[in-house]
């Protein structure tokens, strides 16, 4: 059985999906979990949440305060954005040193997945500063579509929360550039240009918020291989997939460098815009 606070986390589980319960039906739900809890200790818990106005009593049931539900909703986005702003955010990217000094700052990850998720953190924080929240994307392959699904969710939905227009041109025109997965809402919105000429030689992903400059730079070892999984693939498959998720998990060391650079951000946007169409 669980105790204290786990129990209390459960209940709270279970009326952010029912929003009201008794106490009886809390103990049914409980119970198909393998948790078997006396009433007299689930009545003790919700006592507790009346008395904290997570719940509200209303006769023999329990519901959410929804009230509460709002001020808890909009504490934690304040303070998502003091967290996203200083500390964790832009502070730890050094975006002011950046600026004020002009070199540019390169961390080394250690796989493709890796590097995805420190690139998503860094666009996160740089659109959360930015007035026009437009993010460009000028990569050789689309293979960051296919993450597992559950990370890739999170992703979507921060960008989505965020009010990000993410404007993605794609060299590849392979199945899997064109992304067949009809049920996936991204946030951002394609172009493609085959006939473009990346520099690197499909070893570089550029990108661009505003006037910083972001450069991804991958092994041409692991390059080449995803451009052979990319080309070679007829469709969305199976096999495709666990071939593409074991380079993208392969360790490489993969690189990811910002600069605070007006032109080159200009000359990215430039391209990018050609290329992918309005926003309806």
């Amino acid at each position: 059985m669980p105790k204290g606070k786990e129990l209390e986390r459960l209940c709270q589980e279970y009326f952010m999906k029912h929003h009201r319960l008794s106490a009886k039906a809390l103990q049914g739900h409980l119970s198909k979990r393998g948790f078997e809890v006396s009433l007299v200790a689930l009545y003790r818990i919700l006592k507790g949440f009346v008395d904290r106005d997570i719940l509200v009593k209303q006769q023999s049931t329990y519901m959410l305060n929804l009230s509460w539900l709002l001020a808890t909703s909009q504490r934690l986005r304040e303070l998502a954005d003091e967290i996203i702003s200083g500390t964790f955010g832009a502070a730890a990217f050094g975006l002011e040193e950046i600026t004020q000094s002009g070199v540019t700052q390169s961390w080394t990850l250690s796989s493709l997945v890796e590097l995805n998720d420190l690139w998503v953190q860094l666009l996160i924080v740089l659109l959360h500063g930015s007035k026009s929240r437009k993010a460009h994307e000028l990569v050789p392959h689309l293979w960051y579509a296919y993450l597992p699904s559950r990370r890739d969710e999170h992703f979507q939905r921060s960008f989505r929360d965020l009010g990000a227009d993410i404007r993605v041109c794609v060299q590849g025109g392979s199945p899997l550039d064109l992304e067949l997965q009809r049920e996936r809402r991204a946030t951002y919105r394609k172009g493609y240009a085959t006939k473009l000429k990346i520099p690197g030689d499909g070893t570089r992903y550029f990108a661009c918020v505003d006037e910083w400059f972001m450069v991804v730079r991958v092994p041409k070892v692991l390059a080449k291989e995803i451009d052979t999984i990319f080309r070679e693939a007829k469709s969305d498959e199976v096999a495709c997939r666990k071939a593409l998720h074991r380079s993208l998990s392969a360790k490489a060391p993969c690189v990811l460098s910002l600069s605070h650079a007006p032109r080159r951000a200009a000359w990215l946007r430039g391209i990018v815009d050609r290329h992918v169409g309005s926003r309806r």
